[in-house]
């Protein structure tokens, strides 16, 4: 309650209860729900920064997305969740304890990046003087780095529906579902990174030489994905150079030569062209 005197906080508590309770009975949508909280009342006298759903009805709702509500609805200005998704209030984690702000978009996260974040820790420590356990990392995002790919999805079973696809793509995979992703071989941790990236349901996916320094075996199974993929009705840029694998793949093909376009073609017909097969497929005619 934003309001000076008791009195009106008590009434705008009154309001946003009657809301409350009307929602409950009438709005089957909990965003129509949040967003009735504010009705007859005006945005300033009132701040709502953590919200949860639970029960039978609402099994399928991700309660990350309902407090982006509150943000995107104008109900607070920021919303806190642990790192398993866990809403928390900050006045419980921050509640004497020194914090370490760090802001970024790490897509995909590297070694790289990992070392920068524990460097940046590592000082903090040293220049503030606190231990290890009195201290609280923070990572700041925007509305957008939370809706970017599947990290928020509209409901938990959106995402248990598509792990499931990820997982009957790659069935290997799910038997080493609880492996860390950097002990994989190479062409698994290649089926993790094409997993994640259909996690968030892709209109177009694209690919960098997916089959660089994997073996053969797993090499024909990649582009066997790739092709069911694409059969699902997923659109596929692939960039490769292995030519004579990406064109049996491709439907469209391109060669590029210091960064311009040589050849452009049907699939079929750049296989099939004496000086494609020449010059990058080892075919003497």
């Amino acid at each position: 309650m934003l309001d000076e005197e008791n009195v009106t906080q008590q009434e705008a508590l009154g309001v946003v209860g009657v809301n409350l309770l009307y929602g409950a009975f009438y709005h089957r949508q909990p965003e129509r729900l949040i967003s009735s909280l504010q009705e007859n009342i005006a945005p300033v006298r009132i701040e709502v920064d953590l919200i949860k759903f639970s029960g039978p009805a609402f099994e399928g709702i991700d309660n990350r997305l309902m407090s982006l509500q509150l943000v995107s609805q104008g109900l607070t200005n920021a919303v806190m969740f642990t790192a398993d998704g866990e809403m928390v209030q900050p006045a419980e984690i921050f509640h004497k304890k020194a914090i370490l702000v760090e802001r970024g978009s790490f897509r995909p996260v590297t070694y790289a990046t990992n070392d920068m974040l524990d460097g940046a820790r590592r000082i903090f420590l040293k220049q503030s003087g606190c231990s290890e356990k009195d201290l609280v990392v923070l990572m700041e995002m925007t509305l957008e780095n939370l809706l970017a790919g599947a990290y928020l999805s509209r409901s938990a079973r959106d995402d248990q529906r598509r792990l499931e696809k990820c997982f009957a793509l790659f069935p290997q995979l799910a038997a080493r579902k609880e492996q860390i992703a950097g002990t994989l071989s190479g062409g698994e941790q290649q089926m993790v990174a094409i997993g994640r990236a259909l996690m968030a349901r892709p209109k177009l996916l694209m690919l960098d030489e997916p089959s660089m320094g994997l073996a053969p075996i797993f090499v024909e199974k990649i582009f066997e994905i790739v092709r069911e993929i694409n059969e699902q009705g997923t659109t596929i840029l692939l960039v490769e150079q292995n030519a004579l694998m990406a064109l049996d793949a491709a439907d469209r093909g391109y060669v590029l030569e210091t960064g311009r376009v040589a050849l452009a073609d049907d699939a079929k017909k750049l296989r099939e062209n004496e000086q494609v097969q020449k010059t990058y497929l080892g075919i003497e005619g």
